[in-house]
């Protein structure tokens, strides 16, 4: 399994520490371990949504709000009248996605996060054109 960690510009990873607010800017990071999302079951997603959070006092916006769900294909029949009918059902219908969590987090987290997310996009593209390169007929 392979991880990857998103450098903040004061050197520290998000996904290694937890970056505590303090006065003034300051800001402290330590350690931090994620042993405990192993115990959490991985959830398949196809669906996201993103907002951004509604005016505080200030105008500013209350961070940015994420929901992450999945929409499972329908059933539909083979025969062609279950079909039609199954169809026009869907059709005239609101599919509901399954929530499988949200979050709200600040605009420093978001950048972050859009980090990270690149960095570990560009990794699997890498494993898949690794796992696609023509081998020699020794490699197996």
């Amino acid at each position: 399994m392979s991880s990857a960690l998103a450098s903040r510009p004061d050197g520290s990873t998000l996904a290694g520490t937890v970056t505590c607010g303090g006065t003034a800017g300051r800001r402290a990071a330590r350690k931090s371990g994620w042993s405990a999302a192993e115990a959490c079951p991985a959830q398949h997603v196809n669906q996201v949504l993103v907002q951004v959070g509604p005016p505080s006092a200030s105008g500013v916006p209350d961070g940015i709000y994420v929901a992450v769900g999945s929409v499972s294909p329908p059933v539909i029949p083979a025969d062609p009248e279950g079909r039609a009918a199954r169809v026009a059902e869907l059709t005239a219908s609101v599919v509901k996605v399954a929530v499988y969590g949200r979050v709200n987090m600040s605009r420093e987290v978001l950048d972050d996060l859009m980090r990270l997310l690149k960095l570990t996009a560009d990794q699997y593209d890498a494993a898949v054109a690794l796992a696609r390169r023509p081998r020699a007929p020794e490699e197996g």
